[in-house]
């Protein structure tokens, strides 16, 4: 998964055909199909979405893999990648709310207090 994930991270596609050119269907599968299933678990609230929030970088790999996303969602159905898009949505809300992103802060903040100690 590392290695999937890195190589989707560094590819240089723009668009969903160039990226599967690059990258690959099963290294890119395989990376969408993780934050699919973390998106689920998310949604049927079986994790905690703000911990997976704190967790992964659920923005980051979004953006990256949108073109491609979107790319396989048309030519296969409309519900394709819809858990990677509700995590990914989730996150966005949860990073704006200023009360749990404070929270989040003091939590690091103490974290590398203890670092110290």
């Amino acid at each position: 998964m590392t290695e999937a994930y890195a190589k989707v991270i560094t590819s240089i596609s723009q668009s969903g055909a160039d990226m599967e050119k690059e990258c690959s269907l099963s290294t890119l599968v395989r990376v969408a199909g993780f934050y699919e299933a973390v998106g689920y678990l998310a949604r049927k609230r079986l994790v905690d979405p703000k911990l997976v929030v704190e967790l992964l970088p659920i923005g980051t790999a979004w953006n990256k893999m949108q073109p491609w996303l979107l790319f396989d969602r048309a030519r296969s159905s409309a519900g394709a990648w819809r858990e990677f898009e509700f995590i990914t949505r989730a996150s966005e809300v949860l990073s704006k709310d200023d009360e749990y992103v404070a929270k989040v802060t003091a939590d690091i903040d103490a974290l590398e207090e203890r670092k110290k100690m």
